[in-house]
């Protein structure tokens, strides 16, 4: 009430002043509208801070019962939609199928490897949103591969304030007038939707966020790219594997788990989006709240589109078509300074953006070889994890989730030279200063390749037969479809590829 009754303070004029000339009526309309706009804006902003209260209260006092109806009145029936749409994603729709005598290691016959976290409304209604409390040299790491978020951030919190001031460096917070508090809640909602697994959680979603924003900045990828495309890549970079459980789609299709039964493809990208368009429906979260609705349209479709995107099934398409038009993806960039260079089709931009989002979800050998190998023995216990479940339900294991036979080396091996390398060599034809990761890859290649040799009593030993049985080596990878585009609408889920996170509020 203080700020809207300062804003109409401001507003009133002052009867003792000489009043102005008359103005046009039309201009006058649209001065008036304009208020309107910003004390609409404001309540509703206030409305925001007391929803969160009252959840916050309901659940420090652990009032169950009485939250739940109390909180629907505050969600809007797309919210209510798709809480119910993305819940128990992973109980197996045939429970009898399963031997339930096998619950994971935290007794929930769900199959995941750990369960929901906690998400505290206390911490949304005063969070910690002060980015002058971050100083140049936090920064300017953000810009660097020598970027650890192991050794140089403090907490999650401290991560919650590098991804905003990531947006913040790059405009995207004025361009879309995006409220710090909104913007950090909806960070902060986000990474709690993640689960503590060992590879898949919040920590891998901040590593491809930094890297994206990396490509973005250093490597000049933004040259290529508008306002509304840099937003939907962090936004998707962010969210690409919300609510992960540790286990990969192949294992939810032998689970007949709910999701399995919902998407027929890219199971687990589709539920990430499902989430993060269920994020975006909640007020407090909503980021596209004040954009335009052309310009919240597209970001909608880059998120989609994006996450889809991850899915490595698709890879082999991606490099087709990367090989076909590299050459005039890195000719529009060179020629991108200039004012009459004609905008990028949308295949090619979009064409151009999977790129980007795949080179950063398999970043982690682009890193230094000490971090690489943190990150590369989190992939290892998770596939691990995955093959003693698929034991207790008396299946067959891979391979490379069997420790009795998976060799981490090689598998890093056939990580950079069948996936990494072929991807990055395309997209560094486009964008010069993304070599340096290839060198990278290349050296960790060889530091892998060393290991692999102390590992095996003769070098002779290793063969290129051993290789074949590699996780990294599989038909899904070869290409399949016509093009990345066509690849993607086929792939999207049609219950939500084209729902709207929200209604939009009156007079915008």
């Amino acid at each position: 009430r203080d700020k809207i009754s300062d804003i109409l303070q401001n507003k009133r004029p002052d009867s003792t002043k000489k009043k102005p000339p008359n103005k046009d009526p039309v201009a006058l309309t649209e001065e008036v509208r304009q208020e309107v706009r910003e004390i609409r804006e404001e309540a509703n902003l206030i409305q925001l801070e007391i929803n969160i209260l009252i959840q916050a209260y309901l659940q420090q006092n652990n009032l169950t019962e009485l939250n739940d109806k109390k909180l629907t009145a505050f969600k809007t029936k797309e919210t209510q939609f798709l809480e119910k749409f993305t819940s128990e994603p992973y109980s197996p729709t045939y429970r009898d199928s399963l031997d339930s005598s096998h619950p994971n290691e935290n007794g929930c016959t769900d199959l995941v490897l750990a369960e929901p976290r906690m998400l505290f409304y206390k911490n949304l209604l005063i969070p910690n949103c002060n980015l002058g409390s971050l100083s140049a040299i936090e920064k300017e790491r953000l810009t660097s591969l020598e970027f650890d978020v192991f050794t140089q951030t403090r907490n999650e919190e401290h991560c919650y304030l590098l991804i905003m001031s990531m947006f913040e460096q790059l405009g995207l917070m004025k361009e879309f007038n995006i409220p710090e508090i909104v913007l950090y809640r909806f960070i902060a909602v986000s990474a709690k939707r993640y689960r503590d697994v060992p590879f898949h959680n919040f920590y891998h979603a901040f590593n491809v966020t930094q890297t994206m924003y990396y490509f973005l900045t250093t490597c000049e990828a933004g040259k290529l790219l508008g306002p509304c495309e840099m937003l939907g890549l962090l936004v998707s970079t962010l969210c690409h594997d919300i609510d992960h459980p540790g286990l990969n789609n192949t294992f939810q299709k032998r689970a007949s788990t709910r999701i399995s039964s919902l998407y027929k493809k890219s199971i687990l990208e589709n539920h990430h989006y499902a989430q993060a368009l269920l994020i975006l429906s909640m007020a407090e979260c909503d980021i596209l709240k004040f954009t335009s609705e052309d310009a919240e349209t597209r970001v909608l479709q880059y998120i989609k589109n994006m996450i889809l995107a991850t899915d490595l099934s698709i890879h082999g398409v991606v490099l087709k078509d990367l090989a076909n038009r590299k050459k005039f993806l890195h000719k529009h960039f060179k020629t991108s300074n200039k004012s009459d260079v004609p905008q990028l089709p949308y295949s090619d931009l979009e064409l151009f953006m999977v790129a980007l989002i795949k080179c950063a979800d398999l970043s982690n050998e682009i890193r230094q070889d000490t971090i690489a190998q943190k990150w590369a023995k989190r992939v290892l216990q998770e596939f691990i994890k995955q093959g003693k479940l698929e034991k207790k339900l008396a299946w067959s294991v891979e391979p490379w989730m069997d420790t009795d036979k998976l060799i981490l080396c090689r598998e890093q091996i056939n990580f950079i030279e069948q996936l990494c390398l072929p991807l990055y060599y395309h997209l560094a034809a486009i964008l010069p200063k993304l070599s340096e990761c290839c060198s990278q890859l290349e050296s960790n290649r060889d530091g892998w390749s060393k290991r692999l040799q102390l590992y095996y009593k003769d070098s002779s030993e290793i063969s290129f037969k051993s290789d074949k049985k590699t996780f990294w080596v599989r038909n899904p990878f070869k290409a399949k479809g016509d093009s990345v585009s066509s690849t993607l609408r086929a792939r999207a889920a049609e219950k939500i590829s084209s729902r709207r996170p929200r209604q939009r509020l009156k007079g915008k």
